[in-house]
């Protein structure tokens, strides 16, 4: 990895799906405080079309986190 990639913080080094993954299932979450991280990719899923052969549900739980970790360690790092 190039020394100005790893300037880059790692939240903005993930895929644009995995971005808009992220994006939707935390604003799902911030406005309705109820609904599971679960949940809030299966709407995600629905919304852009995506069935459980082309998204990973697992893996998207996963991505969320590392990516939620992310920007949690990025926001303190300030």
């Amino acid at each position: 990895m190039s020394e100005a990639v790893k300037q880059v913080p790692a939240i903005f080094r993930y895929n644009t799906l995995n971005a808009l993954m992220f994006g939707y299932v935390r604003g799902v979450r911030e406005t309705l405080h109820t609904v599971t991280i679960e949940a809030a990719l299966y709407m995600f899923m629905d919304s852009v079309g995506l069935t459980e052969d082309d998204f990973n549900i697992d893996s998207a739980k996963v991505i969320y986190n590392d990516m939620q970790n992310n920007l949690t360690n990025h926001i303190k790092s300030k």
